[in-house]
């Protein structure tokens, strides 16, 4: 008896045979395996970059200051006058 990867046979020619097509089998596995690996680990950092990427924008819309025109009326409620004020962008 002879095996060829997981099969007893009982002559040696078709455990050859039996072998080579096991190891075939084997090999698109493993090539379906690290596609998958490749598959996620690429989702992986496409994620990672996103969430970044959202980090770095709300950072820097934090930071930022705007300069705004404010209304205000002057006391004799006649014109209304504007008058610069440095907002961050967070509070618009």
């Amino acid at each position: 008896m002879f095996c060829s990867g997981r099969k007893w046979v009982a002559e040696a020619t078709i455990c050859t045979k039996l072998m080579k097509r096991e190891k075939r089998r084997m090999g698109k596995r493993r090539a379906k395996k690290a596609k998958r690996e490749k598959k996620k680990r690429r989702e992986r950092r496409r994620n990672e970059k996103r969430g970044n990427q959202m980090k770095r924008m709300y950072e820097r819309k934090k930071y930022e200051t705007v300069l705004c025109f404010e209304k205000f009326r002057s006391t004799d409620n006649t014109s209304a006058v504007m008058r610069p004020s440095l907002y961050s962008r967070i509070d618009l």
